[in-house]
C-alpha cells in the first residue's frame, strides 16, 4: 500500500480510460503475494474498484485468483471482501501441479470441485460479514481451464510447457474419458487435459449456473476447435 504507487496505478486508469473511451473495464491479475500483505492486497483492489466505479458504475472490474488449493496461493485471498470489490472472477483452475511441485495433471474435475466447494463455503459462512446466495456466487465465476500441459524430462527437469495443439488430432485426446493424458516420448513425460475434460467443465459450468469458462492460452489450442457433441 505505498501511496506513490497506489496514485501512480490511479493515474493510469484515469489515463487509459481518457484514451480508450469505448473500453468496458479491467481484469486484474496479480498471482503471488505473501499472507502478511494480504488485507494491503484486499484494500488496494477495493480502492481500485472504488475508483472505477466512481468514474462510471458501468465499468466492469474483474479478478483473476487463485484457488485456495493452488500451490501458490498460501491463504492469499480475504474472500469475502474480494467479493463485494469486484464485479467477477476469473478462478485459475490451472495449475494443480506447475514448475515448482512434483509432477503430475495440470488440473483434474476432483480437484476443481473441491476448490469450488471451499470458496463458496468461505462466501456462504454464516459468520461472515454478509450472506449471499449461491446462485448469485456462481454468476460471477469463470473457470479457468487449460489449453496446455506441462513436460518433465528424463533428466527430471519440469515445466515446459506443451501446447494442447500438439495433440489435439491424437485418438487419445479425442476419445479418453478420463481429466488428463500422460504421455511418454523420448524426451519427456507430459501431462496434458483432454477433450472430454474440457468439454465436461464447459457443460458443468452452464448446469451449475457458473458464469462460465475462460481458457489458457487461446493460442495453445491453435486453430482447432472444440466442438461440442
Amino acid at each position: 500500500m505505498n501511496p506513490t504507487f497506489v496514485n501512480h496505478f490511479s493515474q493510469s486508469i484515469e489515463l487509459f480510460l481518457k484514451t480508450n473511451p469505448t473500453a468496458k473495464g479491467f481484469v486484474l491479475d496479480a498471482e503471488f503475494g505473501a499472507n502478511q500483505t494480504k488485507h494491503s492486497y484486499t484494500d488496494f483492489v477495493c480502492s481500485i474498484h472504488k475508483l472505477i466505479k466512481t468514474k462510471d458504475s458501468h465499468l466492469q472490474f474483474h479478478l483473476t485468483l487463485f484457488p485456495p488449493n493452488h500451490p501458490d496461493q498460501h491463504d492469499y485471498y480475504n474472500w469475502d471482501e474480494l467479493y463485494l470489490c469486484s464485479d467477477a472472477w476469473f478462478i485459475m483452475f490451472y495449475d494443480e501441479h506447475n514448475p515448482r511441485t512434483k509432477s503430475g495433471p495440470v488440473s483434474t474435475s476432483n480437484w476443481i470441485e473441491s476448490n469450488l466447494v471451499a470458496i463458496e463455503r468461505k462466501l456462504l459462512q454464516e459468520n461472515g460479514t454478509y450472506t449471499v446466495s449461491i446462485a448469485s456466487i456462481r454468476k460471477k465465476f469463470f473457470l479457468g481451464l487449460p489449453l496446455y500441459g506441462y513436460g518433465k524430462n528424463k533428466a527430471g527437469k519440469f515445466g515446459k510447457v506443451i501446447p494442447l495443439k500438439m495433440f489435439t488430432e491424437s485418438k487419445e485426446f479425442q476419445t479418453s474419458f478420463e481429466d488428463f493424458l500422460k504421455i511418454n516420448t523420448k524426451k519427456d513425460e507430459i501431462y496434458l487435459p483432454t477433450k472430454y475434460f474440457l468439454h465436461h467443465w464447459k457443460k458443468e459450468s452452464r448446469r451449475l449456473g457458473y458464469g462460465g469458462v475462460a481458457y489458457w492460452r487461446e493460442e495453445f489450442l491453435g486453430n482447432q476447435k472444440l466442438q461440442n457433441d
